[in-house]
């Protein structure tokens, strides 16, 4: 943890890029403040993982690559905390880590999986019956409505991140209408259709994953960040293999920072 002193009076210019001002008495009002970095890992890492695991299973799994209608039984648990809880917890990080993206989008999406999760586990226990995607079941599609109006409003905030993220998003908000369609009309092939958008999703998440975890890991770019260059935040090098993005305020060795090596 560091321990920065803002009270840097002395040099007016500098005082006031850091947001010092005097009241007109001469008294600084920002004379105590301190600003306290505390280390976090990546979040999005986790949530992206989480993902990717439990969209990849539930969207192979109504595509009919496995199991039958007797299945959900073996993966809610699965979705429930791989994708569920997982999100969820590392979407709570994400405000920590002030990544607006994050922070709405896995928290949401987390309790999606949580809720699906619980409803499988209900119906494998026999208290409620699901219908079959060939009936109509308007009740599970309004689930996808707000699903995919926010997801499409992320969609449009990643832009500004990378192109893998923008991907991820984009499919599963397309994937959520052709599931509500699906649902809401007892037309299964448009049930299949959202679900090869979610597996098309699940893939970048995967990538999107892979891409930020072993940026950070080795300190450079190792997965291309797909970076439209004056669209986006980072500059066109970020696509360039070997490059060196960021400086971290840490220790090279001692993680997170709080150790001391001889």
């Amino acid at each position: 943890m560091a321990d920065l002193d803002l009270n840097d009076t002395r040099n007016p210019e500098r005082a006031a890029s850091n947001g010092l001002h005097h009241d007109r008495d001469g008294a600084d009002p920002w004379s105590h403040a301190r600003v306290y970095l505390t280390p976090i890992a990546p979040p999005a890492t986790l949530g992206l993982f989480g993902f990717f695991a439990s969209t990849a299973l539930v969207s192979t799994w109504l595509l009919h690559w496995w199991g039958s209608a007797a299945s959900p039984p073996t993966m809610f648990e699965v979705a429930a905390f791989f994708g569920g809880l997982a999100q969820f917890a590392s979407g709570l990080w994400s405000f920590r880590a002030r990544d607006y993206v994050g922070s709405a989008l896995l928290t949401m999406w987390g309790t999606y999986w949580m809720a699906w999760g619980l409803l499988e586990g209900i119906a494998a226990a026999g208290v409620i019956r699901i219908p079959p995607e060939s009936v109509a079941n308007t009740g599970f599609a309004v689930w996808f409505i707000p699903l995919g109006l926010f997801t499409l409003w992320g969609s449009v905030a990643a832009i500004r991140e990378n192109v893998p993220l923008f991907m991820v998003l984009f499919c599963v908000g397309a994937g959520c209408w052709a599931i509500c369609g699906g649902f809401w009309t007892g037309i299964p092939v448009w049930v299949h259709v959202g679900a090869w958008m979610f597996l098309f999703g699940a893939f970048f998440a995967w990538y999107t994953g892979a891409m930020i975890l072993l940026e950070y890991s080795w300190g450079r770019v190792i997965l291309p960040l797909g970076v439209l260059p004056r669209l986006m935040k980072l500059p066109a090098r970020a696509n360039v293999p070997g490059t060196v993005l960021s400086h971290p305020v840490e220790y090279l060795s001692g993680q997170p920072g709080t150790r001391r090596v001889p």
